[in-house]
């Protein structure tokens, strides 16, 4: 029979284990689209860095634990290799040896190579304007999948900055900044980073089928819109989905829990989503975050399971406790 301790330890960690996984912070698209509200924006101001000197090594690492978390039939430490290498040329041409500006159609080859991941109806979650950390919980509990869960967004979310210098290669010294890029006023253009997201955000929506849930951030204040026309959700994924592979579009929208909130699914911005998803012919509904989720079963669900492992883990103690005294009790005779 298990010992006290390492029953205790054990339920501790069950308890861990559910409550919190979520990983650390990530640049992501956050920092590029003008929707995100509040997340970091260093991008959006000029800055004196280039790519990374370890760009090739950080892509391949990346693109090698995906592999590995993510599809079963590559099982061979060879095959990955390959399978990565060839995905790092298809991102290299995307961007070296052309200028710091460029415009998203650079990435489309390597979105469609990069933007494959193995999922099936009803998991893609789109968002706009919500923190990372709700994003991780609510793909935990619902098994969504975000763009930044595809091989392609999870090997290069967590690099900040890269971009090409004509006719050299990489630019390893400065990367031009997504206002600096647009300040130009040509057509599309944006820096080398984000122009990837955006190519990606189009990907990721085009590929999309079933129900799409999008999670929105209801507690804004007044003056700001709940989901700008700007934003990447709007300009880049709502005119991607094809009414032919989706069935529905569920808007949820998250409010903060401390604060009061007007009905966000009646903002004028949220609205005018509402009426783009009504010209393409997609079905849709708002409704709160918690009627989207119906997150009460889900947490009485959790509650149930985690007062079951603790009766039965009082259970063992019980048994336990007994059979210690009676030892001690016989050796001392």
């Amino acid at each position: 029979m298990m010992d006290a301790p390492r029953l205790m330890c054990g339920v501790v960690l069950f308890l861990m284990v559910n409550v919190s996984n979520i990983p650390s912070s990530f640049a992501a698209r956050d920092d590029c689209d003008p929707g995100a509200n509040g997340t970091r924006t260093w991008s959006l101001e000029p800055n004196n860095r280039g790519t990374p000197k370890d760009l090739r090594n950080i892509f391949s690492k990346r693109c090698e634990e995906w592999n590995k978390l993510n599809d079963a039939n590559t099982n061979s430490d060879l095959s990955i290799q390959k399978r990565c290498d060839t995905l790092w040329l298809s991102f290299y041409n995307s961007f070296a040896g052309k200028e710091p500006c460029i415009t998203r159609m650079e990435y489309r080859n390597f979105c469609i190579d990069g933007l494959q991941t193995p999922h099936g109806q009803n998991q893609i979650l789109l968002y706009s304007g919500v923190s990372r950390e709700l994003r991780v919980r609510v793909c935990e509990k619902h098994g969504h999948i975000t763009i930044e869960d595809t091989l392609a967004g999870y090997t290069l979310r967590e690099i900040e900055q890269w971009c090409g210098e004509k006719n050299k290669g990489i630019n390893y010294q400065k990367c031009k900044t997504r206002k600096e890029c647009e300040s130009l006023c040509k057509f599309n253009e944006t820096n080398a980073w984000c122009a990837f997201w955006q190519a990606a955000s189009e990907k990721f929506a085009e590929d999309a089928k079933g129900i799409v849930h999008i999670l929105l951030n209801g507690s804004k204040a007044p003056s700001e819109k709940i989901v700008q026309k700007e934003s990447y959700l709007r300009k880049y994924e709502i005119p991607k989905l094809k009414n032919t592979a989706v069935s529905k579009v569920h808007i949820c929208m998250k409010y903060d829990n401390n604060k009061t909130q007007i009905d966000g699914c009646d903002e004028n911005s949220v609205k005018e989503l509402m009426n783009e998803l009504t010209e393409k012919n997609i079905p849709h509904e708002c409704t709160d975050y918690d009627i989207c989720y119906d997150t009460s079963r889900h947490d009485n669900d959790y509650l149930t399971g985690t007062a079951i492992v603790i009766f039965v883990s009082l259970i063992l103690w019980s048994r336990y406790q007994p059979r210690q005294r009676g030892e001690g009790q016989h050796r001392t005779h």
